[in-house]
């Protein structure tokens, strides 16, 4: 009578244990399937940009996310008409907290960039800038507290279009960029090697004091 009991309890356990299993599995597919929708809704919603990517996806449990083939727009303040990034691919990885809360640290971001626009307005706001305040808020976007730990960035070309003048002010720049293994503060500051290569060749499109970067041992780049 006894075994039969055992038997039965571990039947049970197991049904469950497997039926657990399986809503997560279905939990993460299902999640992995909204996700492009989600992400375009989330972008478009807070910041003005329409978004397109030929792939999404990610490991809800891991907390990682892939895009390749992408174009983030710029928002109608800031020239819709031109792509505010060009994305060959993008990858990024958090710890759960940070995902679940919005607050914390991003771990590693990898960005390969065919094409960067930088757009001043006709207040002399910056595009990037907004953009990141906009989707992350101050302490992350901006780095008032939240860094991303690893990074590694590659951008082929910047254009840099200036409306704050008398007259509008538009340059393309090839620059080559190719840094990696750097802390950035906040998620403009993961562009930080492409604003003190501008600042060197007298192209930096807004005048204010460079964001700080503390490059990680064995970087590649001074």
């Amino acid at each position: 009578m006894r075994d039969a009991q055992q038997e039965w309890r571990g039947g049970v356990l197991r049904s469950a244990l497997f039926l657990a299993l399986f809503l997560s599995a279905l939990s993460a597919l299902g999640w992995m399937i909204a996700l492009p929708t989600v992400l375009e809704g989330r972008i478009e919603r807070k910041t003005g940009c329409a978004w397109e990517a030929s792939r999404i996806s990610c490991n809800p449990l891991g907390v990682s996310l892939r895009v390749e083939d992408a174009i983030l727009w710029n928002a109608p303040d800031f020239d819709s008409e031109r792509p505010l990034l060009a994305i060959r691919s993008l990858e990024a990885r958090c710890s759960f907290r940070a995902a679940v809360s919005g607050e914390g640290d991003i771990d590693w971001v990898d960005l390969d960039l065919s094409r960067l626009t930088l757009v001043i307005d006709e207040r002399g706001r910056l595009n990037l800038d907004e953009f990141a305040r906009d989707l992350f808020g101050e302490e992350l976007g901006l780095g008032k507290s939240g860094k991303i730990l690893r990074c590694r960035l590659k951008v082929d070309v910047v254009d840099i279009v200036d409306y704050s003048g008398p007259k509008v002010v538009s340059k393309s720049l090839r620059l080559g960029v190719n840094v990696d293994d750097y802390e950035a503060k906040g998620v403009v500051g993961l562009f930080e090697p492409v604003f003190r290569i501008l600042s060197r060749t007298e192209n930096l499109p807004v005048r204010k004091p460079l964001r700080v970067l503390v490059p990680s041992v064995g970087s590649g780049w001074g």
